[in-house]
């Protein structure tokens, strides 16, 4: 399965939004740093949103 298939099918406006349900610590995680990672221009260092996308990740694989 194409995963950027699956990740056009929902927006990123609704990824950022899980994504940060993912913690309990702000992350300013917003659709622009989605858009940035799909088109793999950036990727986020911070510790907290790295653990949140993991964490949103296995959640959409284990809920297909």
């Amino acid at each position: 399965m194409d995963s950027r298939r699956k990740i056009v099918a929902t927006s990123q406006k609704q990824i950022a939004q899980e994504i940060c349900s993912e913690t309990e610590v702000a992350i300013g995680f917003n659709q622009s740093m989605v858009s940035k990672m799909y088109n793999g221009i950036d990727i986020p260092i911070c510790n907290n949103t790295i653990d949140a996308i993991n964490s949103w990740i296995e959640k959409e694989e284990n809920n297909p």
